[in-house]
């Protein structure tokens, strides 16, 4: 087997399993669940460092839960789109250092790398979040139209209907304020 093979078996078989970790911790058994989690985070494992930093949140240890949290921002990669996707969960989940503010704006960071990345779902959820001020972003009509046109370029038909509707409703408003 050629060395490339052998390291993607490698990974395979070390790949993090969130499921083994829920039920060693329903059974009980933390010890284990702590092992296989720092073993996991030690080989860079983002959804490892999360969920370390959930089980000392969990406990009260906030500075070890924000360590972890850190690790895992370091341990991402630019092109990781689910340890971004875990990132954001865990911020929203008020995980990390500093206020929900600051846990926000680092959710929505990871959220516009995601659609950044052509994620459509995403690119429609960032024009919500725009329109609307939602989870930390604020309401921002240029935001909105640039993830309006990113998801549309990306055939999203839906995204195609909203901006038509929020730009005439745009346009009949700035008329009747005109009209004042």
């Amino acid at each position: 087997m050629d060395n490339r093979r052998i390291d993607c078996v490698e990974k395979f078989m070390s790949a993090f399993q969130k499921s083994k970790v829920v039920d060693w911790l329903a059974q009980g058994d933390s010890v284990r669940a702590l092992k296989y989690m720092t073993k996991h985070e030690l080989l860079g494992s983002i959804d490892a460092c999360i969920g370390l930093a959930n089980y000392y949140f969990s406990l009260g240890e906030r500075e070890k839960s924000d360590d972890y949290i850190d690790r895992a921002e370091r341990a991402l990669q630019e092109s990781d789109i689910d340890g971004r996707i875990s990132l954001i969960s865990a911020y929203n989940t008020a995980l990390g250092r500093g206020n929900r503010e600051h846990q926000q704006k680092r959710a929505l960071y990871h959220l516009e790398m995601v659609g950044e990345a052509g994620n459509n779902y995403v690119e429609i959820e960032l024009m919500n979040h725009y329109l609307y001020g939602l989870n930390g972003a604020p309401k921002d009509f240029k935001k909105f139209m640039y993830w309006a046109n990113r998801a549309i370029d990306n055939g999203s038909k839906y995204s195609n209907e909203i901006r038509k509707l929020i730009e005439k409703e745009s346009k009949t408003s700035r008329k009747r304020r005109s009209q004042i």
